[in-house]
């Protein structure tokens, strides 16, 4: 498949010289980063993120219910028909498998008894690693792309 996709997104900035941190868990990516095989290595884990863009949208609960788990302790939350959605992309700088970007197309606001996020129902990957790792600790497949964020 040799189809190019692009997509723009409004940055939310991350000043000059600074990281965000994503954190899965207590464990530092630092720590994890010294373990030379870091393919047996589990969550948690923490990220260092320098750019992170996060576009909002509306989106219809029917479109969204397709996309979301059936399961009974996952609630997702709408009003008036809609729930928040929309695509997350993250340029990930320091991880335990190396630095990788990724773009999730989010289908709703759920809620869980460990609290309320998005759920992604699409996810794109620049790295095999990355792929695999989402799919084996989180649940979520990835396709792997090159993903080429632009100022």
């Amino acid at each position: 498949n040799n189809e190019t996709h692009a997509w723009s997104f409004p940055q939310l900035p991350v000043p000059l010289g600074s990281t965000t941190t994503i954190t899965t868990g207590e464990r530092s990516s630092d720590d994890l980063n010294n373990n030379q095989d870091h393919r047996s290595l589990s969550p948690p884990w923490s990220f260092q993120a320098s750019r992170i863009h996060y576009q909002f949208r509306l989106v219809p609960i029917k479109v969204a219910a397709k996309y979301c788990p059936k399961e009974e302790e996952v609630f997702l939350f709408h009003f008036l028909g809609m729930t928040l959605g929309g695509i997350f992309c993250v340029e990930y700088t320091n991880t335990p498998i190396g630095p990788y970007r990724e773009v999730a197309f989010l289908s709703g606001l759920v809620g869980r008894r460990s609290g309320i996020g998005a759920w992604a129902s699409h996810i794109v990957v620049d790295s095999e690693d990355a792929a695999v790792y989402g799919e084996r600790y989180w649940g979520l497949p990835a396709e792997v792309l090159p993903i080429d964020l632009e100022e």
